[in-house]
This record gives C-alpha cells, sequence and structure tokens, in this order.
C-alpha cells in the first residue's frame, strides 16, 4: 500500500469522524472530554493530520457510539476504491 492511498485513508476517516460527531450534536471539546484527549488532538485528528493509535480509535469509536471490525477482504477490488466507497457515504451526505 502507498503513502498516496494511506494519505486518503487518514482523510476518509477523519471526515467520517467529522460526519458522526456532527450528527451525534456534540462539539470538539465535547467529544475530547469524552476521549479523555486535548482539543488539539480532535482538531489535528479531524483535519486528518494526525494517525491514530489501535487504542485511540476504539475510544473514539465508542465515545461515537461506532464498532470498529475488521473484516476479510470480499474482493482483489482496489482498496483506495472500496475504501471511498465505504467511508464517502457518510461524509457525503
Amino acid at each position: 500500500m502507498d503513502e498516496k492511498i494511506l494519505y486518503e485513508a487518514r482523510k476518509l476517516i477523519a471526515g467520517f469522524i467529522v460526519a458522526r460527531r456532527r450528527e451525534l450534536g456534540i462539539t470538539q471539546e465535547q467529544l475530547a472530554e469524552k476521549c479523555g484527549v486535548g482539543i488539539a488532538t480532535i482538531k489535528r485528528l479531524e483535519l486528518g493530520k494526525f494517525w491514530l493509535n489501535l487504542k485511540q480509535l476504539l475510544i473514539i469509536c465508542h465515545s461515537l457510539d461506532l464498532f470498529f471490525f475488521v473484516g476479510e477482504k470480499e474482493s482483489d477490488e482496489d482498496y483506495s476504491k472500496v475504501m471511498r466507497e465505504r467511508w464517502g457515504k457518510i461524509t457525503n451526505n
């Protein structure tokens, strides 16, 4: 997987988190408090400038009433295409 795809993934995850936070009607400050992190961390995350570690990802998912799961690849389709189709649905609404 090249850096371009990783960059796109980080941006899509950031957009997904922003959309979900807004859907729940909570501020960045409230999310930071729920996650036990500083507001700067949430801002950097939502701008796609920060890679989460697994622990942080799980805490944010829990705080946003989301599940995180890993699934088996369903096809040999281009990873970035599948990523855009799945994560882009949330951010484009």
